[in-house]
């Protein structure tokens, strides 16, 4: 494995690590990894939930375009009816 790698992959951990080292027995162990994974979680959570400010999708234009498209048959609907 790369050097880099290593050093990434050990400064990603560490902190996960270090609650290990300081664990006495196998249910420190499990009782710290599953306080990780559900920070982790909420930690993702929190992102997802904060959105994206994204430009409009083609769908939503195409919806207004539809829209658009409706009026113009209602109007020459009424046109016709008026006639």
């Amino acid at each position: 494995m790369n050097d880099s790698v290593t050093v990434r992959t050990f400064s990603l951990n560490e902190t996960l690590l270090e609650k290990y080292a300081a664990c006495t027995d196998s249910e420190e162990v499990t009782r710290a990894q599953e306080e990780f994974l559900e920070a982790e979680k909420r930690d993702r959570e929190m992102e997802r939930s904060k959105g994206m400010d994204l430009p409009p999708s083609s769908d939503e234009d195409s919806e207004e375009e539809d829209d658009d498209h409706d009026d113009d048959q209602e109007v020459a609907a009424k046109s016709k009816e008026n006639a």
